[in-house]
C-alpha cells in the first residue's frame, strides 16, 4: 500500500465518533483532567468530587488574570520599597549634614 490510500470508512468512523462524543472536564478538587461520555456519571474519577469544568473554560482565563495580577503587585511592591530605600538614603544622608554642620 501507498501512503496516498484513503482509510476504510469503518476504521475512520469508530475513531472519530468516540472522540467527538466525550469532552474533558476538569476537577474542581484535584485539577485532574476526566474524559467524561454522555451517559457516564458527572463524577472525577480519582477523588469523586461532583464539580467539573470544562477545559476550555474561563477558569484557566482566572488562573491567567491571577499571574497578571501577581505580577502586577510585584511591581508595585518593587515600586514602594524601592521609594523606601530613596527615603532612607535621603534620611542618612540629612542625619550625615545635620552632624556635620552642628559640630
Amino acid at each position: 500500500m501507498d501512503g496516498s490510500s484513503t482509510p476504510t470508512p469503518s476504521a475512520a468512523g469508530g475513531s472519530t465518533k468516540t472522540s467527538s462524543s466525550s469532552m474533558i472536564y476538569i476537577c474542581g478538587e484535584c485539577h485532574n483532567e476526566n474524559e467524561i461520555r454522555p451517559k457516564d456519571a458527572i463524577r472525577c474519577r480519582e477523588c469523586g468530587y461532583r464539580i467539573l469544568y470544562k477545559k476550555r473554560c474561563r477558569k484557566r482565563k482566572l488562573q491567567k488574570l491571577t499571574v497578571l495580577y501577581n505580577i502586577y503587585l510585584k511591581t508595585i511592591l518593587f515600586f514602594f520599597l524601592f521609594q523606601l530605600l530613596f527615603l532612607i538614603t535621603v534620611f542618612v544622608r540629612l542625619s550625615c549634614l545635620i552632624r556635620i554642620y552642628s559640630s
